[in-house]
């Protein structure tokens, strides 16, 4: 009896790349049509395809041809492959943007096909977070098809396995080592080089990818001929045209047979953590606006105060879904498809301030009517969890002071009336006129939870209002010390308790040799040779900040107060600048950093290098799980977090980050991957020394000024580990801080959702078809955690569990406040038993 060989025709359809999506859409709207004549004509031919996206083109600018297709999988002829919305990165996104991945696509097929499918596929992307595997799982899939990363960057026990979560859930996988496509008129000497492969002589099974791809294309005539040749001739294998659904129905009969992986499928294309900042940086603050909005806005419709914008938020999430496709995140397209995306995301930007405006005026006018002179202040706690935060919140005067004798200075105070400490700092505006004032000041506002506070403006005389003066760049608090050198304009100690953090060495600004490709397709990590920023001179602070004298010193305070120390550093390095910034809290540990970078580099990478002072090895937070990262030589990728673990005692420190993903680590130091300067889409090709042309200059990506904001924490090994998701939620999703005038006569009654456990992760609140709130957690700890999950607004309350390293959903019916736990496509469990 022959064994099946299943051949898995597809097309491989980039909506955008080297293309715009106009071209996309043509394209799979070309293919489509061949692949329903092909369909229609050869009995034993059956075309797959995936992306849910590619098949609503299709519904909307070709309705007859949608049709046939629909004709076409009821018969079997055509498969509804892999069930996501697009092929997306599988590295840097939240997991809530791959559970919403899996959710939009899912629901469009079993809409409009009645199709689920139970092999998740993502051919393309440029390799696998292991936070995926629970995900998978929850979400109905037992198996997953994928190519890369290869043999030469990963060694796999085999090209079929069990790939194994954070939490314990399998999967089974495949790596397709031959890829997902095959040049047109050579699918049969794919076949012809499989068969004859000896590795696949014992296999129970085969699957093997094949079809036009790349820019779509799908089937050729002449191929399926010669496969109907090939299959009338060969004697070892049985050749189907299948789907992947029947290779892994053979093959997991027997999983006992296949070794099991524990770890991420990692690295490739390692530049892809880097590439594009500007879209990665603006795609990543979207995906934190997108999800608070989604769940202050839920909040609002389940308690009956407001109609949920269904219709607008899903296009929101359908911009988003989009712009996290496997080219465009990783920053390997075309400049005008980073101009589209750019538009695409302020596009749903738009959206969510317009919904989410009406949600703050509904809450403000139930506060409080202001009283004369009084700015009111509303503050929202968007988190499940109580918070002591510092809030920065800018004032316009009703009226430029024009008074050059005096000042006014802010005070505040809080809901009982007391007053508060309060710093003003320099606006957003450059006028020097006491004409719009920035203040800053620390709350405490429990989970889920509205405060009103109020800030007047006090009139002073000038000359007795002077700013506390600080000279010395020391900083204590809270068992903290942190001492800046200002011959160097970095830390030079910084100490927790007896815990020296930092390393002997400085930090530094590292500008590494790279190259033209924006994959970095051939390395495994950035190792070239490396130059450094220098501290400016005070000619070139003169120069770089435009003054008409030099008079500010390279290393200097900006800002002093009640509340915090701003200390500033200016570096030069060939055209290139930075402007580093540190925010010392008077009152708490640690400290924020900003990195402005003026960066005119070309084929160059910049790393920001943080010496660690104790034995260490990094974890980072992933898709849905804490990774561990100790190799050294290699570029890693994570996301939002980084926690450096202390081999030498029991405090150390963590970096939250917004949108920076790349890092390495070299002996005891960590280098955090800034910026690269490669050329948009620079392909390297096969017998070519350079790799864009060189009779001519040629663009290079993310030019100009870019931002990067980092959190520093102090703290115990453990416990930071733990509460390292709501650490990062909680920097990315600061307090709500509105100036309202509330009328005093609102019905709005706000509450958010409050977890008694500080380490479980609430990931999203949303509203299902029924009008039910869906509430998912994560409890990223390695013990069981037992816990109380309440809502307020509707009465509702329960007592939770989940296990070490889960993902797992509840609805709550809105009426009677019921729990019931559900799968991520919102079906109740038990139902699916």
């Amino acid at each position: 009896m022959k064994n099946p060989l299943i051949l898995v025709c597809n097309s491989h359809i980039d909506p955008v790349w080297l293309w715009e999506w106009e071209e996309g859409l043509a394209e799979t709207l070309s293919t489509f049509r061949t692949a329903v004549r092909f369909c229609e004509k050869y009995n034993d031919f059956v075309f797959c395809h995936n992306e849910s996206l590619l098949y609503e083109w299709v519904e909307k600018y070709e309705p007859s041809l949608f049709d046939r297709i629909v004709s076409l999988v009821k018969k079997g002829k055509w498969c509804i492959m892999g069930g996501w919305y697009v092929q997306p990165d599988c590295n840097m996104l939240l997991g809530e943007s791959v559970v919403r991945q899996i959710i939009t696509g899912k629901k469009y097929f079993l809409e409009k096909f009645g199709k689920e499918p139970s092999t998740a596929i993502n051919f393309d992307s440029f390799g696998h977070s292991r936070g995926l595997v629970q995900i998978l799982t929850a979400a109905g899939y037992d198996s997953y098809l994928f190519c890369r990363p290869d043999n030469k960057y990963l060694d796999l026990p085999g090209d079929t396995f069990l790939w194994q979560g954070f939490d314990g859930s399998t999967v089974m996988a495949h790596r397709a080592a031959e890829h997902y496509n095959s040049q047109s008129g050579l699918a049969g000497e794919k076949i012809r080089d499989w068969i004859a492969n000896s590795l696949n002589m014992k296999k129970k099974a085969g699957v093997l990818l094949w079809g036009i791809g790349n820019h779509g294309g799908g089937p050729s005539e002449n191929d399926i001929e010669e496969i109907e040749k090939i299959k009338n001739k060969e004697k070892t294998w049985n050749i189907i045209q299948g789907t992947p659904e029947e290779y892994f129905s053979i093959i997991k009969e027997e999983p006992e047979k296949f070794a099991v992986f524990k770890g991420g499928l990692n690295p490739f294309a390692i530049g892809c953590y880097t590439s594009m900042k500007t879209v990665k940086q603006a795609l990543y603050r979207l995906e934190h606006k997108f999800y608070s909005a989604e769940k202050l806005l839920s909040l609002a419709a389940v308690s009956g105060n407001l109609k949920y914008p269904f219709a607008k938020m899903e296009e929101a999430l359908k911009e988003l879904l989009f712009c996290q496709f496997h080219d465009i995140l990783p920053g390997s397209s075309v400049e005008p498809v980073e101009k589209n995306v750019l538009h695409r995301i302020g596009y749903a930007n738009m959206i969510i301030e317009n919904e989410t405006a009406s949600l703050y005026v509904n809450i403000g006018n139930c506060l409080k009517p202001a009283i004369p002179e009084e700015f009111p202040l509303m503050l929202v706690n968007p988190h499940p969890f109580d918070i002591d935060e510092i809030v920065e919140l800018e004032l316009q005067l009703p009226e430029p002071n024009f008074d050059k004798s005096k000042i006014r200075i802010p005070q505040i105070f809080n809901e009982k009336g007391e007053s508060i400490p309060v710093q003003c700092e320099k606006p957003q505006c450059n006028i020097k006129d006491d004409h719009r004032k920035k203040v800053i000041f620390r709350v405490k506002i429990n989970a889920g939870s509205v405060v009103r506070y109020s800030c007047f403006l006090k009139d002073v005389p000038k000359e007795t209002y002077k700013k506390t003066a600080r000279e010395e760049l020391n900083f204590n608090s809270e068992g903290s010390r942190l001492v800046i050198d200002k011959s160097s304009g970095f830390p030079e100690l910084w100490k927790y308790k007896d815990s020296k953090l930092l390393g002997a060495e400085q930090m530094r600004f590292a500008v590494i040799n790279d190259n033209a490709d924006p994959w970095g397709m051939s390395i495994k990590s950035f190792d070239g040779e490396a130059d450094f920023f220098k501290l400016m001179t005070c000619s070139q602070v003169f120069e770089f900040a435009g003054l008409t004298e030099e008079k500010l010193n390279p290393v200097y305070i900006s800002e002093n107060g009640e509340i915090r120390t701003i200390a500033e550093s200016l570096f030069t390095y060939n055209s290139s600048k930075i402007h580093l910034k540190y925010f010392v809290p008077v009152d708490k540990p640690g400290f924020d950093v900003e990195i402005t970078v003026y960066w005119m580099e070309k084929d160059k990478l910049l790393k920001w290098i943080i010496p660690v002072g104790y034995n260490m090895s990094c974890v980072g937070r992933s898709i849905s799980g804490i990774d561990c990262l100790k190799q050294q030589g290699r570029e890693f990728v994570f996301r939002d977090w980084l926690g450096i673990k202390n081999y030498d005692g029991e405090n150390t420190f963590s970096i939250c980050a917004d949108g920076a993903y790349g890092f390495d680590i070299c002996g005891n130091n960590i280098g955090i991957s800034l910026l690269r300067s490669p050329a948009y889409s620079g392909h390297p090709v096969e017998g070519e020394k350079d790799i864009v042309m060189t009779d001519r200059a040629i663009k290079r990506i993310d030019q100009g000024v870019h931002t990067f904001r980092f959190r520093l924490t102090p703290g115990n090994t453990d416990e930071i580990i733990d509460r390292s998701f709501n650490h990062s939620d909680l920097f990315n999703n600061p307090v709500i801080s509105r100036v309202v005038y509330p009328t005093g006569k609102g019905n709005f009654t706000h509450s958010g959702i409050q977890v008694s456990d500080a380490t479980i992760n609430l990931q999203s609140v949303k509203l299902n078809d029924n009008g039910d709130l869906v509430i998912r957690l994560l409890n990223p700890c390695k013990e069981l955690k037992q816990f109380k999950v309440a809502v307020p607004s509707i009465i509702a309350e329960a007592d939770l569990e989940i296990g070490p390293k889960k993902l797992k959903t509840w609805s709550i019916n809105r009426i009677t406040g019921e729990f019931k736990e559900t799968d991520l496509l919102e079906r109740n469990i038990r139902q699916n038993l």
